[in-house]
């Protein structure tokens, strides 16, 4: 991985006056962030944490109260700068009364891309994200699946060097999450770093190199998804069959689900793994799998945020 900065947020805080009576609602404080050439970096949090907030002041829709954004080095505000990045928000608006291929033409004639790499460019998309056959429907016609579909299409046509996503899982189906994500791995082989939004949790797990944790505006963690993440057993999934549920004693394990006569018991270590294969064999049972489950992004964000919580 390259150490070339493609986009940098130093100390940025933004606050918003709201209400007859103006009252001060501070949405990002002091945020700083950055992301690397070739990188995928996922932006986490919950619900109203500040993510897209963030993301507005990094594309430069709305103005920061203080703090720096960069991006490739240059104020995130220099068009030679935006030329090179690509955008979906989380609502993306769409001219309903345009087709799917008047979008993305009109898409590429922003970027001043000629007509006869337009029409490549577009019809590459077309493929690579499945909508080739709505390509002559109007936008208002379209599935929202499809729509979003078609708003990450417009954020590729320009081939930008640093792909900005907010919630780009929302509105897909399993099928949709999935050539989603295969598509962004595909991106940064290809060069391109990506800094996507989200609170599927287990697809920022799957894709990022590094995660940055908001939390009521404020940046709570930040690091290499392997460092955060602890290499260590959190408990044994084990499968027992042959033995009742209510033989099970809670010191040795806790019964998740029961099935005829098969058990999905979770052990909290190793020693009460040890003593559980005695009692199976003791019992006449049989142990059919141990499969040990390691910390999860999962298990660190709701952490983190119970952390901050408690600090209350």
């Amino acid at each position: 991985m390259n150490d070339m900065t493609v986009l940098e947020v130093g100390n940025v805080s933004k606050t918003f006056r709201l209400g007859i009576l103006r009252k001060k609602i501070e949405a990002v404080k002091d945020v700083s962030l950055k992301v690397l050439q070739n990188e995928i970096y996922g932006f986490i949090g919950p619900n109203g944490a500040g993510k897209t907030t963030t993301i507005k002041l990094i594309i430069g829709l709305i103005w920061q109260d203080s703090g720096d954004i960069k991006l490739f080095d240059m104020k995130n505000t220099d068009l030679e700068a935006k030329k090179r990045i690509g955008f979906l928000p989380e609502n993306p608006y769409f001219y309903d009364y345009l087709s799917l291929y008047e979008f993305l033409d009109l898409a590429a004639q922003l970027y001043d891309i000629p007509a006869h790499e337009r029409k490549e460019r577009i019809a590459y998309l077309l493929d690579k994200l499945h909508i080739s056959h709505w390509e002559h429907y109007s936008l208002r016609k379209l599935s929202r699946g499809t729509l979003q579909r078609t708003g990450l299409a417009q954020a590729l046509i320009n081939k930008p060097d640093l792909l900005i996503l907010d919630e780009p899982m929302a509105n897909l189906d399993p099928m949709g999450r999935r050539d989603v994500r295969d598509l962004m791995i595909e991106l940064k082989e290809q060069g391109t770093s990506i800094f996507f939004s989200s609170h599927i949790l287990s697809d920022a797990e799957m894709l990022c190199d590094r995660v940055g944790i908001i939390f009521e505006g404020k940046m709570i963690s930040e690091g290499k998804l392997s460092d955060l993440l602890k290499e260590t057993i959190e408990r044994f999934e084990v499968i027992v069959k042959g033995i009742s549920g209510s033989n099970i004693s809670n010191s040795l394990a806790s019964v998740v689900t029961e099935q005829e006569d098969s058990l999905l018991l979770y052990v909290n270590n190793e020693d009460a793994l040890d003593k559980l294969q005695q009692f199976v064999a003791q019992q006449k049972g049989r142990v059919m799998s141990i499969v040990p489950t390691k910390s999860t992004l999962e298990d660190y964000f709701i952490g983190k945020v119970k952390e901050q919580k408690g600090g209350k």
